[in-house]
């Protein structure tokens, strides 16, 4: 993007477009913030006689657009003319429809423990720091036991039409889930001796029972089994479809999918990622010897892999990396704020094998180490394996449907644009009713 076309978007944006709406919804209430906070004059920044040579004030205030257009448009630049001010942004002040004030974020509220009969939250008050927003938050102790043998085995087959046939059989049975109508039924019952009984039932958590609240639900040793969160503020959700097709400067990005009759899995998927656990071991290597010195006998020896080192996909698309990690820094920040507060030894023990990076490098998605965009997504039931402990899911669009179902917890989610979910490492499967979501 040249300067001419910024300056062209910055005065005539368009609220069709995801740079139009960028502009309108975020970066012109930012700058009205500013000059509230930070007022700036021309005095400040040029000499008298050059502001009286061009007839201008010395008091005047910078965010008074048709001085600023009288002075600059005096100075030749060798370039083709702006375009004239949108009526969006009115003369001399910026049109109110886009000026809002800080968004307010609370401060921590005190999280209640309770069982499925008996729930207990509390709420708090605002700040404006971006922290967690105001909100209750719910404690659920279940029995599902983790260890047993039947909760760990691989239910998927290896096989992959077999697999494919055993997704969709699961998802026929999610879709008969028992919706539960208050948080006092959740879970009641269904975990018999420690796993889910029968085999084939789900539980179905609308977003409705959820909606402004943080259900976090452990298991009968009181690690977590599932965070659910759907707090998040309305200035980072709201605008999140629009930065994602901002940052892949696509409009046409997400397709219409409906997966109930499509039978093609594949989708694009980009892994951002620090690969910091799965370097080469070198335990039992010798000490006087220095790494790049030494190879594995018989087998290619990878020295790149000594040291933490990042994806070849993130050295392939640096561009789009650095471009991510700035629109979406406000999303980044709050759920790393979020999980910090709210699930402080998790957090501790993701954050372990990302704090420390090659070259003072920090992850932009702490307390994980990678970012993954699945675009379009629908896939067959499957386990993160290579994943560390959780895995976290946000989904990103306009759609409908598109539960994501856990095989083994029993549980079938519904998560709109701005909610998200922590979970233990299971089999996920969405269900067929999405249409055009990630």
């Amino acid at each position: 993007t040249s300067p001419w076309q910024l300056g062209n978007a910055l005065r005539q944006p368009d609220p069709n477009t995801a740079i139009g709406r960028t502009i309108l919804e975020r970066i012109i209430p930012i700058v009205n913030i500013l000059r509230g906070h930070l007022p700036l004059s021309m005095a400040s920044m040029f000499l008298p006689s050059l502001l009286a040579h061009h007839k201008l004030p010395r008091d005047i205030n910078y965010t008074n657009l048709e001085a600023s257009d009288r002075f600059f448009d005096s100075i030749i630049f060798n370039s083709s003319s702006l375009n004239p001010v949108s009526q969006l942004i009115s003369l001399g002040s910026l049109n109110q429809r886009y000026i809002r004030t800080p968004p307010t974020m609370g401060k921590t509220p005190h999280t209640s423990s309770c069982s499925s009969s008996s729930i207990l939250s509390s709420t708090s008050t605002n700040s404006s720091t971006l922290c967690p927003h105001p909100t209750s938050s719910i404690l659920i102790q279940t029995t599902y036991n983790t260890l047993d043998p039947k909760n760990r085995k691989m239910p998927t087959p290896q096989e992959r039409e077999v697999d494919l046939v055993w997704t969709e059989e699961q998802r026929r049975y999610a879709e008969h889930a028992v919706k539960m109508d208050s948080v006092d039924e959740l879970l009641k019952g269904l975990y018999a001796d420690g796993i889910k009984s029968p085999s084939n039932t789900y539980v179905f958590i609308p977003n409705s029972l959820i909606r402004g609240h943080q259900l976090e639900l452990r298991n009968n040793d009181g690690t977590l089994m599932t965070y659910i969160c759907s707090t998040m503020l309305s200035s980072i959700r709201d605008s999140l479809l629009q930065q994602l097709l901002l940052a892949f400067e696509d409009e046409d990005l997400l397709v219409d999918k409906d997966t109930s009759q499509d039978s093609d899995n594949s989708f694009q998927a980009i892994h951002f990622s620090w690969y910091n656990r799965h370097a080469t071991r070198g335990d039992t290597a010798p000490i006087n010897i220095h790494p790049y010195m030494m190879e594995r006998s018989g087998v290619q020896t990878n020295h790149s892999q000594f040291t933490p080192y990042i994806s070849v996909e993130t050295a392939l698309n640096q561009d789009l990396y650095e471009l991510v990690k700035v629109i979406f820094g406000d999303l980044f920040q709050w759920i790393q704020n979020n999980l910090q507060k709210y699930l402080p030894e998790e957090y501790e023990l993701l954050e372990a094998s990302a704090r420390i990076l090659l070259g003072n490098h920090h992850s932009p998605v702490l307390p994980f180490l990678s970012l993954v965009f699945n675009i379009n997504v629908i896939t067959k039931g499957h386990r993160d394996g290579k994943d560390k402990d959780f895995c976290l899911v946000l989904p990103i669009g306009v759609f409908v449907g598109g539960e994501l179902v856990m095989m083994e917890t029993g549980l079938m989610v519904e998560v709109l644009q701005g909610g998200f979910l922590l979970l233990i490492l299971l089999i996920l499967i969405y269900t067929t009713k999405d249409v055009g979501h990630l």
